[in-house]
């Protein structure tokens, strides 16, 4: 049998074909990521090559341009969206500070708006990371129309324009549509120039649904979605790539409208969410789509022991894994309040469904238990 690289078998399962075992891939805030390097005395770049073997992996292409510091700490993002650090029980986050088109009221005001430019982006230092690790398979992108609005715009405000405002919401999505776009066609040139085989999939992030149910109705995700996101599909297709769409929460009335635009890939099946019942999923759509993601952050990892951890690892490895079609991993970055043996305990479990050691997580998992 010849080896089963991390490309090969996320090329597999992209095919719905079953590799030796389901690709994993690895998503945590830098709490959890410190909490590792601790126990285990490695990087967690090293945790992940060594100890995960992760298949799937992110690369980003950074902001090159000036981006504004403040006083108090706060700081600019690359949209011009003022942002700060905000501490939580168990971690921290960046949270919005102002947004700079809450008052426009016009299209004029929109479209004046300066957007960065493509070429501010470093996608060649992106790309030269994949080309270093030919044998994983790489997914980059990570822009969503709906989630700049909402910094730019205001969530409430830019949930009202499509409602009463369609003209301001028009011109909104229009402007960050056609920026996601070109970013993704800048990246895309320099994967093909660098010949970087191995990114195999561009990530559309936007977050469509609640922990109950849509923030949109199906109708608005059709009149103001439906055509940016299938653009960016198309130009990935056309490039031989696939498209995974990142959705949180319950959208399960969706998941027919992401397959119609192109979308190949969702994740992170937020199985605690309403209706995202993962063998309901599999299928209605398991024949045409890839289910990346399933295991819950918020209930079963987060709360759950070790032990109901496997099961549920073990559960969504029979149902999503079947025939397969299925990237093992979390359903969000992993919190700061997990218990960090039950991250050992669900890649362990998955290995070992698949009759592969687990020895080291298992004696780190005991370590931390100890």
């Amino acid at each position: 049998m010849a080896d089963w690289t991390g490309l090969r078998r996320v090329r597999a399962t992209l095919a719905h074909t079953m590799p030796d075992r389901v690709p994993v891939f690895f998503s945590a805030v830098p709490e959890v990521q410190a909490a590792i390097e601790a126990v285990t005395g490695l990087s967690i770049g090293e945790f992940e090559a060594t100890v995960l073997d992760v298949d799937y992996l992110p690369s980003y292409s950074s902001y090159t341009g000036p981006l504004k510091q403040y006083e108090d700490g706060s700081h600019d993002t690359f949209l011009g969206v003022r942002e700060r650090e905000q501490a939580y029980a168990s971690g921290v986050y960046q949270e919005t500070v102002s947004c700079p088109l809450a008052m426009a009221a016009s299209i004029r005001e929109i479209e004046a708006y300066p957007f960065p430019e493509a070429d501010r982006f470093d996608h060649p230092g992106a790309v030269s990371r994949m080309v270093r690790m030919p044998d994983k398979a790489f997914v980059n992108g990570y822009h969503g129309i709906m989630y700049y609005a909402w910094q730019l715009r205001g969530m409430e405000r830019f949930l009202e324009d499509l409602v009463i405002e369609p003209d301001l919401a028009d011109a909104l999505i229009r402007k960050i549509g056609d920026f996601i776009l070109e970013h993704e066609r800048r990246l895309l040139e320099a994967a093909d120039r660098m010949h970087a085989d191995n990114l195999v999939c561009v990530n559309y992030s936007d977050d469509f649904g609640t922990q109950n149910g849509l923030l949109i109705s199906p109708d608005q995700f059709r009149r103001y979605f439906r055509d940016p996101i299938r653009r960016v599909c198309d130009l990935a297709h056309a490039k031989g790539r696939k498209v995974e769409l990142h959705s949180c929460g319950a959208v399960a009335s969706l998941v027919g409208d992401f397959l119609e635009v192109g979308v190949d890939v969702l994740n992170p099946v937020q199985t605690g969410a309403a209706g995202m019942d993962a063998a309901l999923l599999k299928k209605r759509y398991g024949r045409q789509l890839v289910f990346s993601g399933g295991l819950d952050i918020q209930g079963c990892l987060g709360k759950g022991t070790a032990d109901e951890v496997e099961r549920e690892t073990h559960r969504l490895l029979d149902i999503l894994g079947e025939s397969g079609g299925y990237i093992f991993g979390p359903t969000h970055n992993i919190q700061a309040d997990t218990p960090i043996g039950n991250i050992f305990r669900m890649y362990a479990a998955c290995f070992e469904h698949f009759g592969q050691s687990s020895k080291e997580l298992r004696s780190l998992e005991k370590e931390c238990a100890g």
